[in-house]
Protein backbone atom coordinates (compact mmCIF):
# COMPACT_ATOMS: atom_id res chain seq x y z
CA UNK A 1 0.00 0.00 0.00
CA UNK A 2 2.85 2.49 0.94
CA UNK A 3 4.53 1.34 -2.51
CA UNK A 4 1.46 2.32 -4.21
CA UNK A 5 0.65 6.01 -2.48
CA UNK A 6 4.05 6.25 -3.74
CA UNK A 7 3.66 5.85 -6.88
CA UNK A 8 -0.20 7.74 -7.37
CA UNK A 9 1.23 10.23 -5.70
CA UNK A 10 -1.60 10.63 -3.37
CA UNK A 11 -1.38 12.38 -0.39
CA UNK A 12 -1.12 9.37 2.43
CA UNK A 13 -3.23 9.95 5.06
CA UNK A 14 -2.88 11.53 8.45
CA UNK A 15 -2.69 8.00 10.57
CA UNK A 16 -0.11 6.78 7.95
CA UNK A 17 3.82 7.79 8.27
CA UNK A 18 6.13 7.92 5.15
CA UNK A 19 9.76 7.23 4.84
CA UNK A 20 11.71 7.37 1.96
CA UNK A 21 12.57 3.36 1.71
CA UNK A 22 9.72 2.21 3.58
CA UNK A 23 6.33 3.47 4.34
CA UNK A 24 4.98 1.98 7.71
CA UNK A 25 1.81 3.33 9.16
CA UNK A 26 0.98 3.01 12.32
CA UNK A 27 -1.61 4.76 14.85
CA UNK A 28 -0.88 7.87 16.35
CA UNK A 29 -1.44 6.69 19.91
CA UNK A 30 1.76 4.41 19.40
CA UNK A 31 3.83 7.41 18.12
CA UNK A 32 6.07 9.60 20.52
CA UNK A 33 4.80 13.25 20.46
CA UNK A 34 8.03 14.65 21.90
CA UNK A 35 10.69 12.23 22.39
CA UNK A 36 13.56 14.99 23.12
CA UNK A 37 11.77 15.14 26.38
CA UNK A 38 12.63 11.48 27.72
CA UNK A 39 16.34 12.27 26.64
CA UNK A 40 16.19 15.84 29.05
CA UNK A 41 14.51 13.86 32.35
CA UNK A 42 17.38 11.27 32.15
CA UNK A 43 20.44 14.13 31.72
CA UNK A 44 19.11 16.40 34.71
CA UNK A 45 18.56 12.88 37.20
CA UNK A 46 22.54 12.60 36.14
CA UNK A 47 23.33 15.67 36.95
CA UNK A 48 20.84 15.65 40.53
CA UNK A 49 23.21 12.52 41.51
CA UNK A 50 26.26 14.33 40.36
CA UNK A 51 25.13 17.50 42.52
CA UNK A 52 24.64 14.90 45.65
CA UNK A 53 27.65 13.06 45.54
CA UNK A 54 30.23 15.88 44.99
CA UNK A 55 28.46 17.14 48.19
CA UNK A 56 28.36 14.04 50.29
CA UNK A 57 32.10 14.06 49.32
CA UNK A 58 32.59 17.84 50.34
CA UNK A 59 30.98 17.02 53.79
CA UNK A 60 32.86 13.80 54.65
CA UNK A 61 36.22 16.26 53.64
CA UNK A 62 35.27 18.49 55.80
CA UNK A 63 34.25 16.30 58.66
CA UNK A 64 37.44 14.56 58.18
CA UNK A 65 39.53 17.93 58.45
CA UNK A 66 37.51 18.60 61.74
CA UNK A 67 38.80 16.04 63.28
CA UNK A 68 42.29 16.00 62.42
CA UNK A 69 41.90 19.64 63.92
CA UNK A 70 40.46 18.46 66.80
CA UNK A 71 42.47 15.55 67.41
CA UNK A 72 45.39 17.64 66.59
CA UNK A 73 47.89 17.45 70.27
CA UNK A 74 47.50 20.87 72.03
CA UNK A 75 51.02 23.15 72.67
CA UNK A 76 51.67 23.27 75.93
CA UNK A 77 54.59 24.81 77.30
CA UNK A 78 56.31 24.21 80.85
CA UNK A 79 59.10 26.20 82.31
CA UNK A 80 60.60 25.74 85.58
CA UNK A 81 62.57 28.74 86.55
CA UNK A 82 64.70 28.36 89.76
CA UNK A 83 66.04 31.96 90.40
CA UNK A 84 68.51 32.34 93.60
CA UNK A 85 68.24 35.69 95.19
CA UNK A 86 70.60 36.98 97.88
CA UNK A 87 69.54 39.71 99.77
CA UNK A 88 72.48 41.57 100.45
CA UNK A 89 71.18 43.62 103.30
CA UNK A 90 68.95 40.64 105.51
CA UNK A 91 71.41 38.21 105.00
CA UNK A 92 68.62 35.99 103.39
CA UNK A 93 69.03 33.31 100.78
CA UNK A 94 65.61 32.82 99.22
CA UNK A 95 65.12 29.79 96.55
CA UNK A 96 62.50 30.68 94.56
CA UNK A 97 60.62 28.09 92.54
CA UNK A 98 58.23 29.72 89.63
CA UNK A 99 56.36 27.11 87.37
CA UNK A 100 54.50 28.71 84.48
CA UNK A 101 52.06 26.15 83.02
CA UNK A 102 51.07 27.83 79.55
CA UNK A 103 48.50 26.28 77.60
CA UNK A 104 47.36 27.24 73.93
CA UNK A 105 44.93 25.80 71.45
CA UNK A 106 46.00 27.61 67.80
CA UNK A 107 44.21 26.31 65.08
CA UNK A 108 47.99 27.42 63.60
CA UNK A 109 51.15 25.45 63.39
CA UNK A 110 53.71 27.01 65.52
CA UNK A 111 57.47 26.00 65.15
CA UNK A 112 59.22 27.12 67.74
CA UNK A 113 63.09 25.42 67.75
CA UNK A 114 64.53 27.75 71.10
CA UNK A 115 62.35 28.73 73.62
CA UNK A 116 64.77 30.65 76.12
CA UNK A 117 63.09 32.58 78.85
CA UNK A 118 65.24 34.51 81.04
CA UNK A 119 63.26 36.41 84.32
CA UNK A 120 65.23 38.89 86.30
CA UNK A 121 63.25 39.07 89.98
CA UNK A 122 64.60 42.05 91.72
CA UNK A 123 62.81 41.53 95.10
CA UNK A 124 63.12 43.40 97.97
CA UNK A 125 62.23 41.09 101.26
CA UNK A 126 60.75 41.79 104.41
CA UNK A 127 60.19 39.59 107.36
CA UNK A 128 56.57 38.39 106.69
CA UNK A 129 56.00 37.66 110.49
CA UNK A 130 57.67 40.94 112.50
CA UNK A 131 56.97 40.93 115.61
CA UNK A 132 54.32 43.53 116.86
CA UNK A 133 55.82 46.85 118.36
CA UNK A 134 53.60 48.18 120.90
CA UNK A 135 54.69 51.29 121.81
CA UNK A 136 55.20 52.18 125.89
CA UNK A 137 53.26 55.27 126.64
CA UNK A 138 55.29 58.25 128.62
CA UNK A 139 52.45 60.66 129.00
CA UNK A 140 55.03 63.09 130.32
CA UNK A 141 58.11 62.05 128.36
CA UNK A 142 60.10 62.04 131.39
CA UNK A 143 61.37 58.66 130.71
CA UNK A 144 59.16 56.84 132.84
CA UNK A 145 56.14 55.39 131.21
CA UNK A 146 53.00 55.35 132.75
CA UNK A 147 52.52 52.02 134.07
CA UNK A 148 56.09 52.38 135.91
CA UNK A 149 54.70 55.92 137.03
CA UNK A 150 51.96 53.87 138.14
CA UNK A 151 53.98 51.26 140.32
CA UNK A 152 56.18 53.76 141.57
CA UNK A 153 52.70 56.23 142.46
CA UNK A 154 54.40 59.26 140.28
CA UNK A 155 52.21 61.60 138.31
CA UNK A 156 52.06 60.94 135.01
CA UNK A 157 51.21 64.45 134.09
CA UNK A 158 54.58 65.81 135.49
CA UNK A 159 58.18 64.87 134.59
CA UNK A 160 59.56 65.97 138.34
CA UNK A 161 57.33 64.55 140.90
CA UNK A 162 58.93 66.05 143.53
CA UNK A 163 60.13 69.34 142.38
CA UNK A 164 63.72 68.92 143.21
CA UNK A 165 65.51 69.52 139.58
CA UNK A 166 65.32 65.66 138.72
CA UNK A 167 63.35 63.73 136.63
CA UNK A 168 61.30 60.84 138.10
CA UNK A 169 63.28 58.38 135.51
CA UNK A 170 66.96 59.87 136.75
CA UNK A 171 65.93 59.09 140.43
CA UNK A 172 64.32 56.03 139.89
CA UNK A 173 67.58 54.57 138.05
CA UNK A 174 69.97 55.96 140.36
CA UNK A 175 68.15 54.81 143.13
CA UNK A 176 66.44 57.28 144.68
CA UNK A 177 62.87 58.34 145.41
CA UNK A 178 60.96 60.27 142.79
CA UNK A 179 58.61 61.62 145.96
CA UNK A 180 61.07 63.10 148.24
CA UNK A 181 64.05 64.94 147.58
CA UNK A 182 67.20 62.97 148.49
CA UNK A 183 65.75 60.23 149.68
CA UNK A 184 67.22 56.29 149.19
CA UNK A 185 64.94 54.54 147.11
CA UNK A 186 65.17 51.38 149.29
CA UNK A 187 63.89 53.71 152.11
CA UNK A 188 60.97 55.22 150.17
CA UNK A 189 58.71 51.45 150.34
CA UNK A 190 58.27 51.55 146.99
CA UNK A 191 60.76 49.06 146.38
CA UNK A 192 61.62 45.51 148.37
CA UNK A 193 65.33 44.05 148.50
CA UNK A 194 65.42 40.20 147.84
CA UNK A 195 68.22 38.08 148.53
CA UNK A 196 69.47 35.18 147.30
CA UNK A 197 71.77 33.89 149.78
CA UNK A 198 72.46 30.40 147.59
CA UNK A 199 74.28 32.34 145.13
CA UNK A 200 75.00 35.49 146.99
CA UNK A 201 73.67 38.00 145.44
CA UNK A 202 70.82 40.80 146.05
CA UNK A 203 68.63 43.24 143.89
CA UNK A 204 65.88 45.52 144.33
CA UNK A 205 62.58 45.02 142.90
CA UNK A 206 58.98 47.15 142.77
CA UNK A 207 56.89 46.54 146.30
CA UNK A 208 53.97 45.87 144.08
CA UNK A 209 55.26 42.66 141.79
CA UNK A 210 55.90 39.02 142.20
CA UNK A 211 58.93 37.65 143.45
CA UNK A 212 58.50 33.74 141.98
CA UNK A 213 61.68 30.82 142.06
CA UNK A 214 61.16 28.57 139.07
CA UNK A 215 63.37 25.86 140.68
CA UNK A 216 63.87 24.59 144.62
CA UNK A 217 67.60 25.78 144.14
CA UNK A 218 66.36 29.14 143.17
CA UNK A 219 68.81 28.85 140.57
CA UNK A 220 66.01 30.89 138.46
CA UNK A 221 64.50 33.83 140.11
CA UNK A 222 61.31 35.60 138.14
CA UNK A 223 60.09 39.40 138.96
CA UNK A 224 57.05 39.60 137.23
CA UNK A 225 54.94 42.99 137.15
CA UNK A 226 51.25 43.11 138.39
CA UNK A 227 50.01 44.37 134.92
CA UNK A 228 48.77 41.84 132.11
CA UNK A 229 51.82 42.97 129.77
CA UNK A 230 53.40 39.53 129.46
CA UNK A 231 56.80 41.16 130.86
CA UNK A 232 59.33 40.14 133.67
CA UNK A 233 62.57 40.48 134.64
CA UNK A 234 64.52 36.41 135.08
CA UNK A 235 67.85 35.88 136.85
CA UNK A 236 69.46 32.86 135.98
CA UNK A 237 72.50 30.83 137.46
CA UNK A 238 74.42 28.05 136.40
CA UNK A 239 77.86 26.59 137.61
CA UNK A 240 80.99 27.94 136.16
CA UNK A 241 82.22 24.29 135.07
CA UNK A 242 85.61 23.79 134.34
CA UNK A 243 86.04 28.08 135.32
CA UNK A 244 85.71 29.33 131.93
CA UNK A 245 86.06 33.01 130.98
CA UNK A 246 83.50 35.53 129.81
CA UNK A 247 84.35 35.56 126.22
CA UNK A 248 84.03 31.27 125.84
CA UNK A 249 80.99 31.43 127.55
CA UNK A 250 79.71 34.73 125.63
CA UNK A 251 80.69 32.47 122.87
CA UNK A 252 78.81 29.57 124.52
CA UNK A 253 75.32 31.07 125.09
CA UNK A 254 75.57 34.08 122.66
CA UNK A 255 77.27 32.50 119.30
CA UNK A 256 78.52 35.56 117.20
CA UNK A 257 75.80 38.38 118.50
CA UNK A 258 77.51 41.09 119.03
CA UNK A 259 77.82 42.17 122.93
CA UNK A 260 79.02 45.15 124.63
CA UNK A 261 81.23 45.70 127.59
CA UNK A 262 79.37 46.57 130.69
CA UNK A 263 80.00 47.12 134.53
CA UNK A 264 77.81 45.78 137.36
CA UNK A 265 78.50 45.88 140.75
CA UNK A 266 82.49 46.90 139.53
CA UNK A 267 82.73 43.09 137.92
CA UNK A 268 83.22 43.30 134.39
CA UNK A 269 80.43 41.87 132.31
CA UNK A 270 79.01 41.71 128.78
CA UNK A 271 75.62 43.34 127.59
CA UNK A 272 73.75 42.94 124.87
CA UNK A 273 72.92 45.31 122.12
CA UNK A 274 69.53 45.45 122.72
CA UNK A 275 70.08 46.52 126.48
CA UNK A 276 67.71 43.18 127.94
CA UNK A 277 70.66 40.99 128.48
CA UNK A 278 73.55 40.70 130.97
CA UNK A 279 76.47 37.89 130.97
CA UNK A 280 77.91 38.04 134.65
CA UNK A 281 80.84 35.46 134.78
CA UNK A 282 82.63 34.32 138.27
CA UNK A 283 85.04 31.97 139.18
CA UNK A 284 81.87 29.91 140.43
CA UNK A 285 79.15 30.49 138.81
CA UNK A 286 77.52 32.20 135.64
CA UNK A 287 74.80 34.84 136.62
CA UNK A 288 72.39 35.78 133.14
CA UNK A 289 69.76 39.02 134.03
CA UNK A 290 67.52 39.46 131.67
CA UNK A 291 64.57 41.37 130.64
CA UNK A 292 62.09 39.64 129.03
CA UNK A 293 59.19 41.69 126.99
CA UNK A 294 57.61 38.63 124.60
CA UNK A 295 55.78 41.73 122.27
CA UNK A 296 58.34 43.88 122.61
CA UNK A 297 56.84 46.63 124.33
CA UNK A 298 59.32 47.76 126.98
CA UNK A 299 56.86 48.83 129.68
CA UNK A 300 59.69 48.37 132.45
CA UNK A 301 63.03 49.40 130.34
CA UNK A 302 63.41 52.15 133.35
CA UNK A 303 63.16 49.76 136.27
CA UNK A 304 65.21 47.16 134.79
CA UNK A 305 68.16 49.73 134.73
CA UNK A 306 67.10 50.02 138.30
CA UNK A 307 67.64 46.66 139.12
CA UNK A 308 70.92 46.18 137.43
CA UNK A 309 72.41 49.57 139.36
CA UNK A 310 70.83 47.65 142.38
CA UNK A 311 72.41 44.00 141.73
CA UNK A 312 75.08 43.42 144.23
CA UNK A 313 77.12 40.35 144.87
CA UNK A 314 76.89 39.41 149.23
CA UNK A 315 78.65 37.79 151.52
CA UNK A 316 80.49 35.02 151.27
CA UNK A 317 81.06 36.54 147.62
CA UNK A 318 81.65 34.41 144.76
CA UNK A 319 84.76 35.67 143.91
CA UNK A 320 86.15 34.50 146.80
CA UNK A 321 85.29 31.00 146.64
Amino acid sequence: MAEDIKKTGEKAPENFLVNEEELHIMPKKFVSQNPKKKDTGAKSIIVFFVLVFVLLMAILGGGYYWLQQKNKPKNTNTNVNQNINQNINNGNENTNANVNVNTNENANVNANINNTNNNQNNNTNTNENPKPIVVAIDTDQDGLTDLEEQTYQTDKQIVDSDKDGYSDSDEIKNLYNPLASGQKLIDSGLVIRYANDLYAYEIFSPKPWLVKAIDDSRQKIEFIPDTSTSELVRIEVVENIGQKSLLDWQKALYGIQAMENFKIDNQTSLRSIDKKQVLIVTAGYVYIIIYDTSNDSNNFITTFEMMLKSFKFISPSPQDE
